[in-house]
């Protein structure tokens, strides 16, 4: 390989750059970068090569490493079902998990794009745009947003900060609620037409309140037995099924249920 790069020196008339394993004196096979120039004379004959060479072993190395963590990073992002963006302060993406509000078409999956092109299609940015604040304020953001399409998200916009203060880059992280608004309306739908009583528990069974409507019952106790809140936790899901939450979903809401004469 060493000859054959003189060679094409001598033939060529220009620098020849390699990454070559080599056997040092002490055994060792080490990664060199070798570069090997021609010396020219008055009529632009090569009169000799002149090489050099730098051992770039460790950094090699070290630079196999980083790109192992950054796959094994990327992996981890990837499962995670909530949109996971980074974008610099004129929109553009810079890394994106594409999972959730960000699963879009593979032709729009593009780094180094405007964010509201890639996730919603706009030629400018989006009205609802909280992102336009964090880069005024540089305090992070976090609110549940209704979209002007009509869906719900759970909204953080987390800046972060060059040496000078000024916002370098911001992450969106945006998980869509609209099955748990739409479950929550049917809730309060649930306790607003209900004729009976009305009894209120957090997923941990723990009471909140009760209301008794025009003809319900009266004999109202907090269960007070296993068997109650076994049955309160099979109400509980029954509910939950009826109106096609998950289990995560169902942990996120309050349980509000209709009952008759519980705990007579």
């Amino acid at each position: 390989m060493h000859r054959a790069g003189n060679q094409e020196v001598f033939a060529q008339k220009h620098k020849v750059h390699s990454e070559e394993w080599v056997l040092n004196g002490g055994g060792e096979v080490r990664l060199l970068s070798i570069t090997k120039a021609p010396k020219l004379d008055h009529k632009n004959n090569v009169e000799y090569v002149v090489c050099s060479a730098e051992d770039i072993t460790e950094r090699k190395e070290a630079e196999k490493r980083l790109i192992q963590s950054e796959e094994r990073f990327q992996k981890m992002l990837s499962l995670i079902p909530d949109m996971i963006s980074t974008h610099d302060p004129d929109m553009n993406i810079i890394y994106s998990n594409w999972s959730g509000f960000g699963a879009v078409p593979e032709e729009k999956r593009l780094l180094n794009t405007k964010c509201y092109w890639s996730y919603r299609g706009r030629d400018d940015i989006c009205p609802d745009c909280q992102a336009v604040k964090v880069l005024q304020t540089k305090e992070a953001f976090q609110k549940e947003v209704k979209l002007t399409e009509g869906n719900w998200v759970d909204l953080h916009v987390i800046p972060i900060l060059g040496q000078d203060g000024s916002v370098e880059l911001f992450v969106e992280w945006v998980r869509d609620i609209t099955k748990q608004k739409q479950a929550e309306r049917d809730i309060q739908n649930l306790v607003e037409n209900a004729p009976d009583m009305i009894v209120r528990f957090n997923t941990e069974l723990e009471h909140i309140y009760h209301r008794i409507t025009a003809g319900g019952s009266t004999g109202y106790h907090r269960p007070q037995t296993a068997a109650h809140t076994q049955g309160m936790r099979k109400v509980a899901k029954n509910i939950g099924e009826k109106i096609n939450l998950t289990d995560t979903e169902l942990s996120r809401l309050d349980i509000s249920i209709t009952m008759h004469d519980i705990g007579k």
